[in-house]
């Protein structure tokens, strides 16, 4: 059993809710700049489908270098720790993808570095026992 700074013993944490803002960046391939535009257009109409089917998902985002065909990719999740939220923003953004009628052969595994991750928000309660 763990003490807080004031001494009172601590048992655990309950109703711990955690937000992370998990990125992605990766390269698109085999597409003209129309082509790709219309796509991420069609991407983000999906991301945001997807966002108010989820509890779990806010605030997607997508931003795009046309130069490079360099895509950002961004989810805001709530999950327990920080692979939780890495797989479920992996699944929604890959949905989002493939429903746009998009491919994803080459997609990263959760432990990849294509990934970046955020906590940005913390709120837990703690049972305290005087």
């Amino acid at each position: 059993m763990r003490r807080g700074l004031d001494g009172k013993r601590r048992i655990g944490d309950v109703d711990a809710h955690r937000d992370y803002r998990v990125v992605l960046v990766g390269t698109v391939h085999g597409l003209e700049r129309a082509d790709l535009d219309y796509h991420l257009d069609q991407v983000m109409v999906e991301l945001l489908r997807l966002e108010s089917a989820d509890p779990a998902a806010a605030d997607p985002s997508l931003d795009v270098e046309f130069s490079t065909a360099t895509v950002r990719l961004a989810v805001s999740i709530e999950a327990p720790d920080p692979i939780k939220a890495t797989n479920a923003a992996s699944g929604f953004i890959r949905s989002a993808i493939h429903a746009a009628g998009g491919s994803t052969p080459d997609w990263p595994t959760v432990d990849g570095l294509k990934w970046a991750l955020e906590l940005t928000s913390l709120e837990a309660g703690q049972l305290v026992i005087n």
